[in-house]
């Protein structure tokens, strides 16, 4: 995430930060990606928001852009 983009506090953040706090098999981290850009280059990072889901599997999946809450919880399998 950015703190400058409204894209991702307007609807990424806040709505993974919501599905997290009532499912306690999600967890939702935020990072800018200028302070940790070790993180934007393991994932590949090329825009903000950017989501990365990893699965109980081990699988990944990352996106990128806003999502709405049902595009949030078909990300997550719910």
């Amino acid at each position: 995430m950015n703190p400058a983009c409204w894209l991702c506090e307007s609807s990424s953040l806040s709505t993974f930060l919501r599905i997290a706090s009532l499912n306690p098999a999600v967890r939702a981290e935020a990072y800018d990606v200028a302070l940790f850009p070790e993180l934007k280059d393991h994932y590949g990072a090329m825009s903000v928001p950017c989501i990365v889901v990893t699965r109980a599997d081990g699988t990944r999946r990352v996106e990128f852009g806003k999502k709405s809450i049902p595009q949030m919880l078909e990300l997550v399998g719910a």
